[in-house]
């Protein structure tokens, strides 16, 4: 909710060059939508992408930015696909921040442990190390995911485990240092429209129409 306590508008037209299709989830502070290219790629089909929408709830929200902030560097500094691949970084006209995330279509561990089928310890144990190899990766940088569970874990097109909900990323505190105990760090600040913002390291930032 924002900062008024009303909902932000539905996301409608295009965003990042991509056609907003339909809201597929909500979470804490942003929005989640799929979207597809305006045209046809090689294969003759639309690019179907993930828009990660936040919602702007103020100008001084700076937990929120430093939630998009971890977001973004843990997208990027994980390179192998094991939280998902970054496309772009987007501004939509009112000022609220989009992440233009690829499609994992493979479906989540949560509802994949709901159903009937056991998985046998070979299954498991290729589901678990890459999870496993990805949080290592992450606490590496410096953050961790106390939010991981089945329902945070999808699978891309190849069956590869991919980690979500880095919306729940916190920074480690500096060692010998509690975690209640303010760190002191000073994140990159995720700066309000009309100015930069994280983008992927390669590419070029899409402009966005409404």
């Amino acid at each position: 909710m924002s900062a008024s306590g009303a909902q932000p508008a539905d996301v409608v037209g295009s965003v990042a060059g991509y056609r907003v299709l339909r809201r597929i989830g909500s979470a804490d502070r942003s929005d989640i939508y799929l979207g597809a290219s305006a045209g046809v790629g090689t294969n003759g089909q639309r690019e179907v992408v993930v828009l990660k929408v936040f919602r702007d709830a103020s100008a001084s929200d700076a937990a929120g930015d430093a939630a998009i902030d971890r977001e973004v560097h843990a997208l990027e500094s994980i390179a192998d696909g094991g939280v998902g691949r970054l496309l772009d970084v987007a501004t939509l006209p009112d000022g609220r921040v989009c992440l233009v995330l690829a499609e994992d279509r493979g479906g989540s561990l949560g509802v994949l442990l709901a159903g009937e089928r056991m998985l046998d310890p070979g299954e498991a144990v290729s589901i678990l190390a890459p999870v496993l190899a990805t949080l290592a990766g992450l606490y590496d940088r410096g953050w961790v995911h106390p939010e991981i569970g089945p329902g945070h874990v999808r699978f891309d097109d190849a069956g590869r485990p991919v980690v979500g909900g880095l919306g729940g990323l916190r920074d480690l505190p500096p060692p010998g240092q509690a975690r209640d105990e303010p760190a002191g760090r000073s994140p990159v600040r995720v700066r309000r429209a009309g100015s930069g913002r994280p983008r992927p390291s390669s590419g070029t930032r899409a402009s966005c129409g409404g």
